[in-house]
């Protein structure tokens, strides 16, 4: 996992220990329950987007390496 320089050490510990917030653990298991491997990039990002998820959320799941869009 890559560390970067422009989180803050609240997200940065819970990168580091698993420790989410309601939200962000929410997300997680929303993201299970998509087909990644199968579903495409727009069929993922639509499934987001229903649940409200913000760009700056889905950016995270990328980052932390819960979701690959490509």
């Amino acid at each position: 996992m890559t560390m970067s320089n422009f989180i803050d050490e609240a997200e940065r510990h819970a990168e580091l220990y698993g420790s989410y917030n309601t939200r962000q653990q929410m997300l997680l298991a929303e993201v299970e329950r998509i087909p990644n491997q199968l579903a495409d990039k727009v069929h993922i990002r639509n499934a987001l987007h229903a649940i409200n998820a913000s760009s700056a959320e889905i950016n995270w799941l990328q980052r932390t390496g819960h979701l690959y869009l490509g």
